[in-house]
């Protein structure tokens, strides 16, 4: 099946499920900042050479257990350190997606960026936008929030200027300010990653949220999420009982409860006042989830 026939990749159906097959290739020029113009197909010496980093540049022959490393690949697993291919800067003109996955590959294996590599990213954060969609850098912040590393990620981020070339709203934050949300993502219990992600820009929110919404494409669970704290920012205002009833008839309310909590003096008993408050409201939140009331 010719699922990617213009990069050489095809899908082999097998009994055992399908397996990817693709051609070893020279990219073209990259004038996107995200795709080759074109390819050419070659050997796997320059098909290794094309690749982003040393640790992904290996090639395995299973037929006699051969490891094939054309980019030092092995010393770097060996020695922990995420290194570009050739040129740092190059690699990340070629596809700028790379300087987020170079973060995670960083914080999930617990290696450390090489000097080089770490001094393009910086040089190149600024350009990140609009060359990587927000789904995939959407798709890279997930990938790091499931690992159990977003904090860490996001804190390089930052200072490398990923994260407000990603988040402008940012830009202004003192190093200070930062750190103090960072720590609040930290305590963040929830599986929300736009909540946690709130969290950074919750002072900013009103005049920004809505476009993170619309640029990020969040799902429909995310956007109530986020709608929520566009309709009671962090949770400051004593809501009525009527208000708390349609607040926790909301299948997302606790994602949102997680994250204001952060910002409590005893989070703990935050989220314990309004888990007993909602159990007291059980039947109210029953009506208005199942429209009994009309």
């Amino acid at each position: 099946v010719p699922v990617g026939l213009r990069f050489g990749v095809q899908l082999v159906v097998t009994d055992a499920g399908p397996i990817e097959v693709t051609t070893f290739r020279r990219d073209g020029p990259y004038s996107d900042g995200r795709h080759p113009d074109s390819v050419e197909f070659t050997d796997e010496m320059e098909d290794a050479k094309r690749r982003d980093f040393t640790i992904n540049g290996l090639f395995y022959d299973p037929t006699h257990q051969k490891i094939y490393d054309y980019v030092g690949g092995q010393k770097d697993i060996q020695d922990k350190v995420i290194r570009a291919i050739g040129c740092p800067l190059s690699r990340f003109k070629e596809d700028r997606l790379r300087m987020i996955r170079a973060i995670r590959f960083k914080n999930v294996l617990q290696f450390s960026l090489e000097k080089e590599t770490w001094r393009a990213i910086c040089t190149e954060s600024p350009h990140i936008l609009p060359a990587v969609s927000p789904e995939r850098i959407w798709q890279e912040l997930t990938k790091v929030k499931d690992k159990g590393v977003l904090v860490a990620s996001l804190r390089d981020m930052w200072h490398c200027g990923l994260l407000s070339a990603i988040f402008p709203v940012l830009k202004p934050c003192k190093e200070e300010l930062i750190e103090k949300r960072l720590n609040m993502v930290r305590n963040y219990s929830g599986a929300s990653l736009a909540a946690a992600l709130c969290l950074l820009f919750q002072e900013e929110q009103t005049s920004y949220l809505e476009d993170f919404i619309e640029s990020y494409r969040l799902s429909r669970r995310e956007k109530k999420v986020v709608g929520l704290f566009l309709s009671h920012g962090m949770f400051h205002k004593r809501l009525s009982k009527p208000e708390l009833v349609q607040l926790y008839a909301l299948p997302e309310w606790e994602d949102y409860a997680a994250a204001v909590a952060t910002a409590r003096r005893d989070p703990s008993e935050f989220i314990r006042r309004h888990k007993k408050a909602a159990e007291e409201l059980s039947f109210w939140i029953t009506q208005v989830q199942t429209k009994s009331y009309l």
